[in-house]
């Protein structure tokens, strides 16, 4: 594997993290942002899940309100 030096590593793909690195590309778009999870998709709880009969279940935030911060809200309208 090849691996390229990092200018900003984040531990965990949860909103937050995901927020955090779109925030950091805009203000640094040259950088290199690496970003570690665990599990084999990012989003952490902002996920549905299916139980054994095919339910699909929302796990995580439900509802969305604004922050009032305008950058913050725009990020986040983005990465959804």
């Amino acid at each position: 594997m090849l691996m390229k030096k990092a200018s900003f590593v984040i531990v965990g793909g949860g909103l937050p993290s995901l927020l955090f690195a779109y925030l950091l590309n805009q203000s640094n778009p040259s950088k290199t942002i690496v970003i570690i999870e665990s599990s084999n998709q990012v989003g952490g709880l902002f996920k549905s899940t299916q139980n054994r009969i095919g339910d699909t279940f929302d796990q995580g935030m439900h509802i969305y309100y604004e922050t009032e911060i305008e950058e913050v809200d725009e990020a986040f309208l983005g990465i959804l």
